[in-house]
């Protein structure tokens, strides 16, 4: 086993390395390998860069969405047991008035909507 490992080593150790131009050629030829697979690629520089960046984002929006989790469960929390609560918001989004109470609805006539310029008002 020895031996054959010796016979191995002497091979390699016997190659001649090439010169001139074939070894400018493969020098350039391996940095633009190794500038593609650093800066492109599924593994390169830039896509994980970008992946950071868009995991930063969602971690964000998550943070954002909890917040408005936790908004929600109050405002239910109160339209459950704050009976003023309940009545304040059928009031103001839904219309809702008491039996007893009246409503004066003010509707505009066609005069009043259109403006008139300040030149021109009657006299």
């Amino acid at each position: 086993m020895k031996r054959f490992y010796n016979k191995i080593f002497n091979k390699v150790t016997r190659l001649k390395l090439p010169r001139g131009k074939t070894a400018k050629f493969f020098l350039l030829l391996g940095a633009v390998f190794f500038s593609f697979t650093f800066l492109g690629g599924d593994f390169g520089f830039v896509r994980i860069w970008n992946l950071h960046q868009k995991k930063k984002d969602l971690e964000l929006e998550s943070k954002k969405l909890q917040v408005q989790i936790l908004d929600l469960q109050v405002e239910k929390d109160k339209l459950k047991n704050d009976k003023s609560y309940l009545e304040k918001m059928a009031r103001e989004k839904l219309g809702m008035v008491k039996e007893e109470e009246k409503v004066y609805q003010f509707v505009p006539t066609p005069e009043d909507s259109v403006a008139t310029p300040q030149n021109e008002l009657p006299q």
